[in-house]
């Protein structure tokens, strides 16, 4: 599944601004879309920093459960993070799924179940 499918798949969902694929050891865009005045390079790398936090945290924390999804509530957003399974760009980095929308306009659980079967089509694609 290419990744620019994947991106205009999440700009389908109700109240999407911003949609991307990022690799998140560099926090660079792989493929991405914004219709707001968010500067898409800057938000991504922000989320990035944010899935590298956690992760950290967990390895401190002896957790060995791979992180799913990551959830931020703004007064008007929602930012859904979500870390694609057995992934990696052409140089073998781990990328994930980041996804910002309005929030008085979007579905919550049915965009994270989007993501989530985007995530399983992009799986399917790599067996």
């Amino acid at each position: 599944m290419p990744y620019k499918h994947i991106v205009t798949e999440m700009m389908k969902i109700d109240g999407a601004v911003l949609a991307s694929i990022v690799d998140y050891e560099t926090g660079m865009v792989v493929a991405g879309e914004s219709q707001s005045n968010l500067d898409i390079d800057f938000a991504t790398a922000g989320a990035a920093s944010i899935v590298n936090a956690q992760s950290k945290s967990l390895t401190l924390l002896d957790i060995k459960a791979e992180i799913d999804d990551i959830l931020v509530t703004l007064d008007d957003q929602y930012h859904i993070t979500r870390v694609l399974r057995k992934s990696s760009d052409t140089a073998g980095h781990p990328l994930f799924l980041y996804l910002v929308l309005q929030r008085n306009s979007s579905p919550l659980a049915l965009a994270r179940r989007i993501l989530q079967n985007l995530d399983a089509q992009y799986q399917s694609t790599l067996a």
